[in-house]
């Protein structure tokens, strides 16, 4: 595969997606069918996505993207429905994984209005898992109603926080802390999963190969609560006893000072390392 030398000036809302600029969106409002209870639609759902899409889908990515996960045994082991956050770097690929990490249960993908704006294919990318966000106030309680119906049903929930594409970019960006108020509201998991590419050492004219590593080989959950900041953090941080916080050795997270605070007063000895996201320790 040819080297190709992208230049980005914001890393919040810079898209090198290949459809960017080229899809024109819909108003997404409370006229959206998010449900379709009509028994042909949901016969016809279940055969484009168990029958055709599913085996396809493993097909393609092992054959293609040579793809491997790691500790996808973590996802098995949840018992509701949970959220699933990782890094957004391709275009078919971050599309196609969800549907293999969630294996057996049914993935789900918060997606643009453009996913479903496509003339004709709506009802078939739909039937594949897309959920729009709404463009209106209406549209999005009608959004949040459609997400817990699916939670209830303890399928997965896939969401890109990073919102735009980055081609085969290793690396976390960026992204707003409001992307996880959704597992607060529903009060239920949200696992962490990364893409990286591996170089091929046979066929380099095809595209990387890719790894998903799942809760970063840790066996655990993210913790969330109501809010953030200071007080979310330290509040964390002081539910653990002193044995608990006794082995973190490392604080990540970007340049806050509130960061630094609250690392001193309940883990003073971790090193502290600055990352694009928000804070977490190990």
């Amino acid at each position: 595969m040819s080297r190709k030398t992208i230049y980005y000036h914001d890393p919040l809302h810079d898209d090198f997606a290949p459809t960017n600029g080229h899809i024109r969106p819909k108003p997404i409002g409370a006229d959206f069918p998010y449900e379709h209870p009509s028994p042909v639609w949901q016969a016809l759902a279940f055969v484009v996505y168990r029958l055709i899409m599913t085996p396809f889908l493993f097909l393609y990515c092992k054959l293609v993207f040579g793809l491997r996960i790691e500790n996808r045994k973590a996802l098995r082991e949840l018992p509701s429905g949970y959220f699933l956050y990782g890094n957004h770097t391709n275009t078919l690929a971050d599309a196609f994984i969800p549907t293999l990490l969630a294996f057996p249960r049914r993935a789900n993908i918060v997606t643009a209005a453009d996913t479903v704006s496509i003339p004709g294919v709506r009802n078939i990318v739909q039937m594949l898992g897309a959920v729009p966000l709404a463009d209106t106030i209406d549209g999005t309680r009608q959004f949040l109603a459609a997400i817990h119906r699916r939670l209830e049903r303890r399928q997965a929930v896939m969401i890109y926080p990073e919102a735009h594409i980055w081609p085969y970019y290793n690396g976390i960006r960026p992204f707003p802390d409001t992307a996880f108020a959704y597992p607060v509201r529903e009060q239920v998991p949200a696992v962490g999963v990364v893409v990286v590419y591996r170089q091929r050492k046979l066929l380099r004219f095809l595209p990387p190969c890719i790894t998903v590593v799942v809760d970063h080989e840790r066996h655990r959950v993210i913790w969330a609560h109501d809010g953030y900041g200071r007080d979310v953090f330290g509040r964390f941080l002081q539910t653990l006893t002193p044995e608990q916080r006794a082995p973190i050795r490392v604080a990540d997270g970007d340049g806050a000072r509130w960061i630094d605070s609250c690392v001193g007063r309940w883990r003073p000895n971790a090193e502290r390392v600055l990352t694009g996201s928000t804070s977490s320790v190990g």
